[in-house]
């Protein structure tokens, strides 16, 4: 054996410690798979425009945690959205009647951490917001807010909700309210984003949901709930005080094929 073969040996040695890293990594690093419902709950209200799809996430090689999660969302013509995650719902008992119908109870915790095993799926309702509309929203209401108080101890709350929804300021907002329902009919691509704890690359999962006409006819009605909702909340009349229903749709959800992420 010739002193070059020997430096050659010891230069292929100086590499194993570094490789055996890179192994050690790809293997030891949590692998993540999401499942969804097949129907995901959409919405749009006084918190935007929402996705609460029902998901099923399961880890490999280690435990996950994950640190954050987004949605975006991509229409077949090519408009583009993002969303964020706010709350976490988790089914504690669901119980069953005598004639048959099931009723569950929830836990909502706010979004902050999700921690998934490998020995059990982590199932979730994972609340989805749109955080551009939620600064718009704190923006444009904030201001009014403040002057429906102002008025309220000035004049009384009845005069001063009168004042709130015929104000100018009141007929902006509400047209901001309304050009920010961004779901319309036709394709969309959710691509899930997820962020896990010392793992520097977000793992992505994408599905397709389809609108139809008559599901963006629906949310459109929430249109006419807005006044209604703040009269609600503002009013200190009994009978203004009563509980709104939003409209929601609940469209089929997909996998998309993995290739294409």
């Amino acid at each position: 054996m010739t002193a070059a073969d020997i430096a050659a040996y010891i230069g292929a040695a100086a590499w194993l410690p570094q490789l055996g890293t890179w192994v050690y990594d790809a293997y030891s690093k949590p692998k993540l798979k999401i499942v969804s419902a097949g129907k995901i709950e959409i919405g749009f209200s006084m918190f935007g425009p929402i996705a609460n799809p029902t998901l099923a996430i399961s880890a490999e090689r280690r435990d996950a945690l994950i640190e954050k999660m987004s949605l975006r969302v991509t229409h077949e013509h090519g408009e583009q959205r993002f969303l964020d995650w706010r709350f976490l719902n988790e089914v504690q008992q669901q119980i069953r009647d005598p004639q048959g119908n099931v009723s569950s109870q929830y836990k909502n915790t706010p979004a902050v951490a999700l921690k998934v095993s490998t020995l059990a799926l982590a199932e979730r309702i994972v609340g989805f917001h749109d955080p551009k509309f939620e600064e718009l929203d704190r923006v444009t209401t904030g201001p009014i807010s403040a002057q429906f108080r102002h008025n309220e101890a000035q004049m009384g709350n009845g005069a001063a909700l009168d004042w709130l929804l015929n104000s100018m300021e009141f007929k902006h907002a509400q047209r901001i309210f309304e050009d920010s329902m961004f779901w319309r009919a036709g394709k969309w691509e959710f691509l899930f984003s997820v962020q896990l704890a010392g793992v520097k690359k977000p793992h992505a999962q994408g599905f397709s949901v389809t609108f139809s006409d008559d599901d963006v006819t629906t949310l459109r009605r929430n249109f006419d709930l807005l006044v209604p909702y703040v009269r609600a909340i503002s009013s200190v009349n009994e009978e203004d005080r009563k509980l709104i229903t939003w409209n929601w749709v609940y469209p089929s959800i997909v996998p998309a094929p993995e290739s294409r992420f």
